[in-house]
């Protein structure tokens, strides 16, 4: 299992970078709109003139983009279920061995000690767990800012907004 620092240190970064590339599509987004508006308006007095080029990559780069987020946010939550159902087979053979083990003792102080490696050693292995699944969020969560942020930015730049 891997090491919860590591994890968290991963999610960190991660939510950091998520976070930032939020803020620049947030930025971003408004300043295209208004120029592709100013475009529109534009097109509206002179047709002939028009960038249609602009109009046509519109919707197409839309749902590229909204595509390509949700089919990774799809992949995403494939592994993240994968691990979770992985987790939950592992501490269920984790219980019935404790079980097993807890059966064969001949003294309260026995199951006492079986009762208490078991709760610790599940404790550190959620305290993992957790970090990790936190770790696969934020990466299902960058996975899918990526496409859209690239179309946003990459829009401003080429609108030179």
């Amino acid at each position: 299992m891997k090491s919860s620092i590591f994890t968290t240190a991963t999610a960190l970064r991660s939510a950091g970078g998520n976070a930032s590339k939020a803020g620049e599509i947030g930025s971003s987004a408004p300043r295209v709109i208004a120029e592709r508006m100013m475009l529109a308006t534009r097109a509206m007095i002179d047709p002939k003139n028009a960038d249609h080029a602009e109009f046509a990559r519109m919707i197409p780069e839309k749902t590229k983009a909204f595509s390509l987020a949700g089919l990774s946010w799809l992949r995403s939550s494939a592994r993240i279920g994968a691990r979770i159902n992985t987790d939950l087979a592992t501490e269920a053979i984790s219980l019935a061995e404790a079980m097993v083990a807890i059966s064969a003792c001949k003294s309260v102080v026995g199951i006492m000690e079986i009762q208490s490696r078991f709760a610790t050693a599940w404790f550190s292995r959620a305290v993992v767990r957790a970090s990790t699944l936190g770790s696969l969020a934020t990466a299902s969560q960058s996975a899918a800012l990526r496409p859209i942020h690239r179309t946003v930015t990459g829009n401003a730049r080429r609108l030179g907004v």
